[in-house]
C-alpha cells in the first residue's frame, strides 16, 4: 500500500482527474492524505465532483483546511464564530461563491449532501503517523506539538514554513507535510521541501498545478 499526499485542490476537478491518472492512484489500495482546501476557487470549478471523488477512497485521511471550515459553516448554517474570522461575505469573496454554484449545479436544492458533510466533520486538523509523519493544513509552533496548538493556528499558520527554512529541520517529527501556503510564493509550481517540511499547495487553486507526492519515496506527480 502506497502512502500518497495531495495538496490543496480548490475545486479543480479537471486537474484532479489528470494527476490521479498520472500517479496511477488506486482508490482501494492506496492510503491518501488530503491536506484540505478541497473547496472554493475561481468561477467554473466543480467542487462537488472533487468531494464526491474523495468519498470513494477506501483509505482516506482528510485534513480540514480553512476554506473547508468556511464551507461547513455555510452548509450547516452555524452561528458566526469570530474566533475563526468567519463571515459570509469574506467566504464568498474568497471562492465560496464557486462552491455554492457547484452545489446548485449538481443538486436542485443547492445543499451539501450528508456524506459530504460527514467527510468534513470526520476530518482532523492534523494527523501524525506511527512513524512520525505529520499532515496539517496550516502549521504549529516550531518544535511544538499539534496537540497543544489551537485550531486557528492549525488551519491558518504560515510561520512554520519560514521557521524550518531559516532554522533547519524540527527535532520532533520525521517529516511534516503542509498545505495552505502556495509554493508560488517561492516562484515554484512544484512541491518544495525545506529541512523536514514539504509544501504541497502548488497553486491548483489558481494558475499553478495540482500535486501528489509519495510520502515515503517523495516521487511527485502533477496534473500536467
Amino acid at each position: 500500500m502506497r502512502r500518497l499526499v495531495i495538496g490543496d485542490i480548490h475545486g479543480n476537478f479537471e486537474a484532479l482527474k489528470r494527476v490521479v491518472a498520472n500517479a496511477k492512484l488506486d482508490p482501494v489500495k492506496d492510503r491518501v492524505f488530503c491536506l484540505g482546501d478541497v473547496v472554493d476557487g475561481p468561477a467554473g470549478r466543480d467542487v462537488y465532483a472533487c468531494i464526491e471523488w474523495l468519498t470513494t477512497l477506501k483509505h482516506l485521511k482528510m485534513i480540514l483546511g480553512n476554506h473547508d471550515w468556511w464551507a461547513l459553516q455555510h452548509f450547516e448554517a452555524r452561528d458566526i464564530n469570530p474566533q475563526y474570522e468567519y463571515a459570509p461575505w469574506v467566504w464568498t469573496t474568497q471562492g465560496g461563491d464557486t462552491t455554492i454554484a457547484s452545489y446548485h449545479k449538481h443538486r436542485q436544492d443547492g445543499l451539501m449532501p450528508m456524506k459530504h458533510i460527514k467527510l468534513f466533520k470526520r476530518a482532523k486538523l492534523y494527523h501524525i503517523t506511527k512513524d512520525g509523519v505529520v499532515f496539517v493544513h496550516g502549521g504549529f509552533p516550531y518544535n511544538g506539538s499539534p496537540a497543544m496548538t489551537d485550531d486557528e493556528t492549525l488551519m491558518w499558520d504560515r510561520k512554520l514554513i519560514s521557521d524550518v527554512k531559516n532554522k533547519g529541520p524540527t527535532s520532533v517529527y520525521k517529516h511534516i507535510f503542509v498545505g495552505h501556503s502556495t509554493t508560488q510564493m517561492f516562484k515554484s509550481v512544484a512541491p518544495l521541501t525545506f529541512g523536514n517540511l514539504t509544501m504541497m499547495d502548488t497553486g491548483a487553486g489558481w494558475d499553478g498545478k495540482l500535486s501528489i507526492m509519495d510520502v515515503d519515496t517523495h516521487d511527485i506527480w502533477q496534473d500536467r
